[in-house]
């Protein structure tokens, strides 16, 4: 929860970057490439000891919530976030 997974993830979006074009997949053909570059990600560095932006940590926190409470994620963070904080309008959730 703190990105400090010490995993080889790279937060890099530029245009033809590794992250850019299974970014894509992900969003316009619904691959999950966050969940298969989990199964294969590998350590770089001691976990705890360095901050690194991931959204592959966060992915994996939330794949865990999902299991802990079985239910979907995003109908879980409606229930006890969105709706309890009395939001007006839909969120958009990109899983």
């Amino acid at each position: 929860m703190m990105m400090r997974s010490g995993t080889d993830w790279k937060e890099i979006y530029t245009p033809g970057s590794e992250l850019d074009k299974h970014r894509d997949l992900l969003l316009n053909e619904a691959k999950a490439y966050y969940e298969d570059y989990a199964y294969k990600a590998k350590a770089a560095i001691p976990p705890g000891t360095k901050f690194n932006y991931s959204t592959l940590d966060t992915c994996i926190v939330g794949w865990a919530l999902e299991r802990a409470v079985r239910r979907p994620l995003a109908a879980y963070m409606s229930e006890k976030l969105w709706q309890p904080a009395g939001m007006e309008t839909d969120a958009y959730w990109v899983q």
